[in-house]
């Protein structure tokens, strides 16, 4: 944070109203084939991919066969993982590969998931969702740096506001997903639905990679970010 340019910036005029801004964000989005791919994934794996947590739970009772020590070691590897894919995410100088990060953690994930929903170790467990942990985060923190980094600085607080709905909007739609399949089936299920489903959205977005790094190299704010990281 202490980083952070936090300089004067000019303010772009306000629109007449708040459905006129939307409406002209939405415009913007429309021809920005990158930032709708990048919404469409992350929205999709808030569907199948992060409600993962809410079955922790029931994991740590009826497949591992523990109580809430075991839930509170579960809980813990998730932490231990996300937080190692933080700071590995924060080493990035550039956003150069992360199309390719984000498929390949997403799939990564995916197979984490479905390895775990195997196991009644608790240890190879605490490990699995340790990595789940490191992937999630990496795949969102990728798919968020892309975002705010191609966006115009005029759009940027509604083209995240439209994120934010994508991401924290569908995961309760997951979550009653999830924990349907897994109350009409069995956990390991529900968590091989959730990993397969992230293993096919990871397919999808790393066929149409070629295509979306085209339409974000062919954008000005990539263009303006290049510039200035030949200036430096």
């Amino acid at each position: 944070l202490m980083r952070m340019d936090a300089s004067a910036k000019q303010l772009r005029p306000v629109g007449p109203t708040t459905e006129a801004d939307l409406a002209s964000a939405l415009h913007y989005l429309r021809h920005r084939l990158h930032l709708r791919a990048l919404m469409y994934h992350a929205g999709a794996v808030a569907l199948l991919g992060l409600p993962y947590l809410v079955l922790l739970p029931a994991v740590a009772k009826d497949t591992l066969g523990g109580d809430s020590r075991m839930l509170g070691w579960l809980t813990t590897s998730v932490g231990v993982g996300a937080m190692t894919g933080g700071v590995l995410m924060a080493r990035r100088k550039h956003i150069q590969g992360l199309g390719k990060v984000i498929a390949g953690a997403t799939a990564a994930f995916g197979l984490t998931v479905i390895v775990v929903a195997q196991t009644s170790t608790p240890w190879l467990a605490c490990v699995g969702f340790g990595i789940a942990g490191l992937c999630m985060v990496s795949a969102m923190i990728s798919s968020q740096t892309l975002v705010q980094s191609l966006v115009s600085e005029n759009y940027r607080g509604r083209v995240m506001s439209f994120y934010s709905m994508m991401t924290i909007g569908m995961m309760p739609f997951g979550s009653l997903l999830v924990g349907g399949f897994a109350e009409h089936f069995n956990v390991q299920k529900a968590l091989m639905l959730s990993g397969i489903g992230c293993i096919g959205i990871a397919a999808a977005f790393a066929w149409y990679l070629p295509a979306i790094r085209a339409a974000a190299r062919s954008s000005p704010e990539y263009s303006s970010i290049s510039s200035g990281a030949k200036q430096k």
